[in-house]
């Protein structure tokens, strides 16, 4: 959270298609909580947040299956 609070948003645009909306939603049904403080702390960061978070995610979930 303080990364995102302290994060200046560079100026981009990423292509949408029906892949990236489906991994979207399931992201945010997953991850819920910091997609609710995003999205009212700091809306414009709200797509690095997604990102971001599906990346934690994958390599938690790599690192558990691999170490543990």
């Amino acid at each position: 959270m303080i990364f995102l609070r302290e994060y200046k948003v560079p100026k981009f645009f990423i292509p949408i298609n029906k892949e990236y909306l489906q991994a979207f939603f399931r992201s945010i049904v997953r991850l819920e909580t910091y997609v609710l403080w995003t999205l009212f702390r700091r809306p414009r960061l709200f797509l690095l947040e997604i990102t971001l978070s599906i990346y934690g995610y994958h390599f938690r979930r790599v690192c558990d299956l691999h170490v543990a």
